[in-house]
């Protein structure tokens, strides 16, 4: 498609499709942003109406707010260290109030298909069945919308309540069960710590290990120890000893409490930020065992 100035289609108004818009709008670029639900968040923005979101009620970040902060739009100093999605939330729609192109977000309008146009540009076509031409699409629909379940699935049948994290939001349901978490990742932890405060016993699983990292060392958010002056100069391969001899020092090593010992060195895979994984472990709330051999019935045996 040809024309003297580009025209770009954004697909979706969560973190990233905002700040994607922002830019396009500060250099005066044409613009298009769609968003299947009726507000700015996508997977922040808790209980969406898009039906993607994979957020819960008791959700924070586990990156620091000045971290995650968009440069051109720091969050607020009266929020915490980590803050709920619900204040995520109202910081995307500030965000896109203080830059002012809310008005260039069309809402409730899904698209379903991009293909290639005869003239080297894209043809986007909505839910409508309406097609419109631009010269670039940025696809920023993120990826927590979609489950993903163990490829291949486990051997057996399960005759109980099969919960997907994605559609995890509450403790509510789980008071005196007997809960399985699979997973070391962040939501499995949060989901471990949270039911294992109500239920019967809770279990997390895993078929590799990860590290756990605390969101604080001392009263530092440790995604800040480091300032930045130091980790833009030292190589990386100090900086992960260096780090991996605080997390063991003030954290000791996820073996130290039954879990796998990680296959991989720090930095290498995402880490799991948890400062209350350990606790529970330790009160006996959240029993550690290896990833599922079979399922039986009620019951799952272990590898």
């Amino acid at each position: 498609m040809a024309s003297q100035t580009p025209r770009v289609c954004v697909i979706g108004a969560g973190s990233s499709g905002i700040t994607a818009c922002q830019v396009l709008h500060a250099r005066g670029i044409d613009f298009d942003c769609f968003e299947k639900g009726s507000q700015v968040g996508g997977n922040w923005r808790y209980l969406n109406d898009n039906g993607m979101s994979a957020a819960y009620d008791s959700l924070s970040i586990n990156t620091s707010r000045r971290i995650m902060e968009y440069a051109a739009y720091p969050m607020p100093d009266t929020f915490p260290d980590f803050p709920t999605h619900r204040q995520i939330a109202a910081y995307f729609d500030d965000f896109v109030d203080a830059f002012g192109f809310r008005d260039r977000i069309r809402f409730r309008t899904e698209v379903t298909h991009v293909e290639r146009d005869e003239n080297g540009g894209w043809s986007v076509t909505l839910e409508d069945g309406t097609s419109t031409g631009y010269d670039a699409v940025m696809v920023a629909n993120g990826h927590h919308w979609d489950p993903r379940w163990p490829e291949p699935p486990f051997s057996g049948e399960f005759d109980g309540e099969e919960v997907h994290a994605h559609h995890y939001k509450t403790p509510e349901g789980y008071e005196g069960k007997r809960v399985l978490v699979l997973g070391i990742g962040n939501s499995a932890c949060d989901i471990a710590v949270e039911t294992s405060r109500v239920s019967e016993q809770t279990f997390i699983a895993m078929r590799r290990g990860a590290w756990v990292i605390p969101k604080y060392f001392g009263s530092t958010p440790s995604d800040e120890l480091a300032p930045e002056w130091l980790s833009s100069r030292l190589p990386f391969s100090l900086q992960r000893w260096f780090f991996t001899r605080k997390v063991k020092s003030a954290n000791g090593r996820p073996q130290d409490f039954g879990l796998p010992k990680p296959d991989h060195k720090l930095g290498e895979a995402h880490p799991t930020v948890s400062s209350d994984l350990y606790g529970r472990i330790g009160h006996g709330r959240v029993k550690v065992k290896p990833n599922i051999a079979r399922l039986e019935g009620d019951s799952v045996r272990f590898e």
